[in-house]
């Protein structure tokens, strides 16, 4: 079994090699001499040798890639695949994350102008596309502008649109 001393003590030697420690759990020493722990498996159905990444040494210390063996030997146990289940994991954080900074930054009313503005504008005549910019920045961007689209209820622009 490994100690934390003796994964300190260990030195690249210009080849990768490995260190076991127990239960399938053993310690990579690349060439340049980073240190990965990982975890071999037998998948749950098709019975293929596997390996699962853990973390790389000294960010993940070994009684945490023990802890984290321990976890895939759980799921495993019950079926799962360990790095399947990673992957559907990371996935939902990625899900979640966009989701969290799209809720962050909402479009506003000027911005959404601006695009539309910018597309329609190349099919229209020059005078046109001037008017229809001017008369939108004086009579809705001052009240309107700086507003989320969601935030934007039909009486505001109602509002606006009487004034004119």
């Amino acid at each position: 079994m490994l100690t934390d001393t003796a994964i300190k003590k260990l030195k690249p030697t210009g080849k990768v090699f490995k260190v076991t420690d127990s239960n399938g759990l053993y310690l990579d020493v690349s060439k340049i001499g980073s240190k990965v722990f990982r975890f071999r498996y037998r998948h749950p159905q098709t019975k293929k040798e596997q390996v699962f990444t853990i973390g790389e040494y000294p960010s993940i210390g070994l009684k945490q890639a023990r802890d984290l063996r321990n976890q895939a030997k759980e799921l495993l146990a019950i079926g799962i695949d360990p790095n399947e289940h990673k992957k559907t994991e990371q996935a939902l954080q990625l899900e979640q994350s966009n989701e969290a900074s799209n809720q962050t930054k909402l479009m506003t009313f000027g911005e959404l102008f601006e695009i539309w503005h910018k597309h329609n504008s190349l099919t229209w005549v020059y005078a046109h596309s001037r008017d229809i910019r001017e008369r939108i920045e004086k009579h809705l961007l001052p009240s309107l502008g700086a507003l989320p689209l969601e935030g934007i209820k039909p009486m505001d622009v109602i509002k606006d649109l009487k004034l004119i």
